[in-house]
């Protein structure tokens, strides 16, 4: 039975939850410290495991932080991706971020409004639209607002139907067969962890099994 524990710091140490495939950092840790307790829920024993972290532009300084602490004078292996993929799943990300900008400021607005409102009628002021977040918005710009929302939400909605990954087995779980594969391998060809693994002992003969992936 395979199954994905989302957690925090917490179980990171004083746990020893057995045959724990992959480590997915979905935040870089702050400290050496915490990559190395969290990384050591994997591969225990004579057991192979992968480290994974999603690090972006703000991310680099506490990596490179952590690389200088562990003493690690060369990048950490970089996990293998098709490049042209990458232009599908950005076209994915942006537009998921523009609709995640509109529906926070809209929101916020709404907030503070409701607040300054409830205010001024409790001190039994007179509220001018200028008072007010962003202004009062007119019917006609609120209804051209929620438009180009609905809009974005539609163009998102027809990308997320369509496969990224167009030959390859269809299942909801990359490590369903057991192993996590490359998305443009057959099945039957070695797994990405295989692959870091080969990578990592011409590199690193002498190091352990374990590889920590960027």
């Amino acid at each position: 039975m395979s199954c994905v524990l989302l957690t925090t710091d917490v179980a990171a140490r004083g746990l020893d939850i057995p045959n724990v495939q992959h480590v997915l950092h979905y935040q870089v840790p702050r400290t050496s410290e915490t990559y190395v307790h969290r990384s050591g829920r994997t591969a225990r024993a004579s057991s192979d495991g992968l480290s994974l972290l999603l690090i972006g532009p703000d991310d680099v300084l506490n990596f490179k932080k952590i690389c200088r602490t562990l003493d690690k004078n060369e990048d950490l292996p970089v996990f293998p991706v098709q490049a042209k993929i990458m232009n599908g799943i950005k076209e994915r990300v942006n537009l998921a971020r523009q609709i995640e900008k509109i529906e926070y400021f809209s929101s916020k607005a709404k907030q503070q409004n409701s607040w300054i409102q409830q205010a001024a009628e409790a001190l039994e002021l007179d509220l001018d639209d200028e008072n007010l977040v962003g202004g009062k918005q007119s019917e006609q710009e609120e209804k051209e607002k929620q438009k180009m929302l609905k809009l974005i939400k539609k163009q998102l909605n027809q990308l997320l139907s369509q496969p990224i990954f167009k030959n390859v087995m269809k299942t909801k779980y990359p490590t369903q067969s057991g192993k996590l594969y490359l998305p443009a391998l057959h099945p039957k060809s070695e797994s990405a962890l295989q692959t870091i693994s080969k990578q990592n002992v011409k590199k690193y003969p002498k190091k352990r099994k374990a590889s920590s992936l960027l």
